[in-house]
């Protein structure tokens, strides 16, 4: 199987080395300081669960010099959707999978309206690292803890998506096939939007804000919204789901801290749009009122227009 990862960044990078060992044909496609140093030096990834990994795969920043692959792992940060979609053509054939493993929600819907919705698969995954530095990645979740939830967007794809569960299993993730992935997303969003905007409100990692009753409440107030917004999408999100979004701060590591947090601490730019920018227009769509993400996406535009 011919495999192109395009964005081999703190996601794209690690489960491109959690493959390597797999025998098929992977490429790495990304840009700039990280694209010289993976073609000099490879990936390298410091793991609290795995250890030290490392690997060199061939990288580029040209799809067109690895034509069309089977499955593209699209990793990208979704700020670069309007560069980065159109890339991907060289890449795609008539049987090529196109699998979405970025933040917020959307993006299934921006590749579709390019590449056809029987093209494309969405994921929401738990895992991943984070690039410290061009090449080095850093890795902090427990391997229980990381999981890919992928689906179809038309029953007509459900051969692709049980074939890219069986191409990601040997990395050792959790990958579970699912019948509804547009829920599936959300309910991701529901967690990963609140954590991120309390993340990046108090600059704090998730154990230093989880046990403070005002942070708990306001972290409370995001999942509500969030669910208000999903429900009125059309979606199935019970009670029960809401629960399990409310204690999803206990559950993750004293070193934990979103990717969105991270960058904002970095300086460089966040997926403010396809995460709390998502919420609060799909909620004006329904006259819903969303004012904690609607105070959380006006700081956060902020700092990011900012960044460097």
């Amino acid at each position: 199987m011919r495999i192109a990862i395009v964005g081999a960044g703190g996601v794209g990078a690690y489960l491109g080395v959690l493959l390597a060992d797999r025998g098929d044909e992977i490429v790495l496609i990304d840009r700039g300081e990280h694209l010289r140093a993976l073609r000099t030096e490879g990936v390298q990834i410091r793991s609290r669960a795995r250890g030290e990994l490392a690997a060199r795969l061939p990288a580029t920043d040209n799809p067109a010099e690895v034509g069309p692959v089977d499955l593209v792992l699209y990793a990208v940060k979704a700020y670069d959707n309007a560069d980065a979609v159109p890339s991907l053509r060289p890449l795609v054939g008539p049987g090529t999978s196109i699998l979405t493993l970025q933040n917020g929600v959307g993006n299934v819907e921006q590749l579709a309206e390019a590449y056809g919705v029987e093209a494309v698969l969405g994921a929401a995954l738990t895992g991943g690292g984070t690039r410290v530095a061009p090449g080095r990645i850093e890795h902090v979740l427990p391997v229980e803890a990381e999981t890919i939830d992928l689906g179809a967007l038309v029953p007509a794809s459900a051969a692709r998506a049980e074939s890219a569960r069986a191409v990601l299993a040997p990395t050792g993730l959790t990958v579970r096939v699912v019948s509804d992935i547009q829920q599936t997303l959300w309910v991701k969003l529901l967690a990963m939007a609140s954590l991120a905007s309390v993340g990046c409100l108090t600059r704090l990692g998730t154990a230093d804000w989880r046990d403070h009753p005002a942070a708990r409440e306001l972290y409370a107030r995001f999942v509500h919204e969030a669910t208000a917004v999903g429900r009125a999408e059309g979606l199935a999100i019970d009670d029960q789901t809401g629960a399990w979004a409310l204690t999803q701060p206990d559950r993750l590591g004293p070193a934990h801290r979103t990717s969105m947090a991270v960058d904002l601490e970095r300086g460089v730019r966040m997926e403010v749009e396809a995460v709390q920018g998502e919420v609060v227009r799909r909620a004006a769509r329904h006259g819903l009122a969303v004012p904690t993400f609607e105070t959380a996406y006006a700081v956060l535009q902020l700092l990011d227009s900012r960044a460097g």
